[in-house]
């Protein structure tokens, strides 16, 4: 404003508010009750205790606060007790007869879909490899992960395990799970009795994974909807403040 430097000026005339009140800065508050002066500050909201105090408030309109980040896991199905293989062998059924065929899992091309859909879908995102890797990540990311989208690959369990562990960590954390039917057969039945009790699991996208498919399951999901944070002190915020300064008193 441009009486700011009449206000707190030492130099030209010296305003008695900042000898008698303290006053440093343009904005201040000074609060009085029954006649007499009880707050001089500049006070800050109490998850910003560092922030701007009084004055305008701004959204940060960046996607990596407005959007949950995003932990996806596409590793190589091991399954070493039925078929004797190591890591790159999983066990596929043929589209025809409906035997099982032991082959190597494309994950690569998997990888790259999913990456290629969540940059497209405008989320930042990480990518384990493998199921150690991505509890490892679920345990020590910060901020906490909002969504999971995992491949059915790893099974209920470990799936189940995932999303307790991110749920813990953040409670609106939400779990999505990747199926590669044409290549591995129909959804276990324990997978599907998981994504039906929707308490840790959301939905189950068949591949090929598409940006207008993931888009459109999160549309109706609250947790995961844009929200971009506001940095600054609003009225409701000062609000608050005051009335808990006033019942201290």
């Amino acid at each position: 404003v441009p009486e700011a430097g009449a206000i707190h000026s030492s130099q030209k005339w010296n305003n008695p508010l900042v000898k008698q009140y303290g006053v440093k800065h343009l904005p201040w508050l000074l609060l009085f009750a029954n006649g007499r002066n009880v707050m001089s500050g500049n006070p800050s909201p109490a998850d910003q205790p560092n922030g701007v105090g009084l004055g305008a408030t701004h959204s940060l309109r960046y996607p990596a606060f407005g959007k949950p980040r995003v932990l996806a896991l596409e590793c190589v199905p091991d399954y070493p007790s039925q078929v004797g293989f190591g890591d790159g062998m999983a066990l596929f059924r043929d589209a025809e007869s409906g035997a099982l065929q032991a082959g190597r899992s494309n994950v690569f091309k998997l990888q790259l879909e999913t990456q290629e859909v969540l940059k497209r879908a405008g989320y930042d995102h990480d990518m384990a490899v493998s199921l150690q890797e991505a509890r490892r990540m679920v345990q020590d990311a910060t901020p906490p992960y909002g969504l999971l989208l995992l491949t059915t690959s790893i099974g209920e369990a470990a799936i189940s395990d995932l999303a307790a562990r991110a749920r813990a960590r953040n409670s609106k954390a939400i779990c999505l799970l990747c199926h590669d039917g044409k290549n591995v057969g129909p959804l276990d039945e324990s997978i599907a009795q998981l994504v039906k009790r929707q308490d840790l699991v959301r939905a189950v996208f068949q591949r090929p994974l598409s940006k207008s498919r993931f888009e459109t399951e999160l549309k109706t999901c609250e947790s995961v909807r844009v929200n971009y944070p506001k940095c600054g002190l609003s009225k409701e915020t000062l609000v608050q403040l005051l009335r808990k300064y006033m019942d201290e008193l």
